[in-house]
């Protein structure tokens, strides 16, 4: 097959598209959320009440989100780059299958209806499932099992995101649960994709 370029292959904007309308669905969803259901009740959670609560490990949720970010792309480039296109595929329909599941479900947050949470000013207010830990699950399942350091540390990367956001009353304990489950559907479901949306370049 001739080698061409990522930029130059329709695939990548095809995928490039879904992932921008997979964020863009998310953020709506959340925002359609608070101007719904305004005044909607927290719910009780029985490792709330086990656990110590810790707010200052908020940061940490985001830092663990950072770091996984940071993982696949040390695992993309330079040798993998054919597989941004399946990548991009990947988030945006995980973040669009969320951005229907939290309106599935709009109970209130554990901190509240209208608070900042972490490194951000960004307000979410969808709580089933965590979009952190949907995020850290699917880089987790998208590096291959023969960079096994990489792999390693993803899966430290999940292990911290379920502890910050636990310990800071970030999502609820089933949040997490169903962002784990979310990573892994969307990761095995799209795998039998990954082939036809590598791109084969002068990587």
């Amino acid at each position: 097959m001739k080698h061409r370029s990522l930029f130059s292959d329709p695939r990548f904007y095809f995928c490039l598209l879904i992932l921008v309308i997979g964020a863009s669905a998310n953020f709506y969803s959340s925002a359609l959320i608070q101007q719904l259901f305004p005044y909607r009740l927290p719910i009780q959670d029985t490792l709330f009440q086990i656990l110590p609560y810790w707010p200052w490990t908020q940061n940490w949720s985001d830092w663990a989100n950072i770091f996984s970010i940071l993982l696949l792309i040390v695992y993309l480039f330079p040798k993998r780059s054919r597989l941004v296109p399946f990548v991009m595929l990947s988030f945006g329909v995980g973040y669009f299958l969320r951005s229907i599941l939290i309106l599935l479900n709009p109970f209130g947050g554990p901190l509240g209806n209208v608070t900042h949470y972490g490194l951000t000013t960004v307000e979410q207010h969808g709580q089933f499932p965590s979009g952190h830990i949907f995020l850290v699950t699917l880089v987790y399942f998208i590096i291959h099992r023969d960079e096994r350091m990489l792999k390693q540390l993803a899966l430290v990367s999940i292990f911290i995101e379920i502890a910050a956001l636990l310990l800071s009353h970030g999502h609820y304990s089933i949040d997490i649960v169903g962002g784990l489950f979310l990573g892994y559907f969307v990761a095995h479901s799209l795998q039998p994709y990954e082939t036809s949306l590598s791109i084969k370049s002068a990587n």
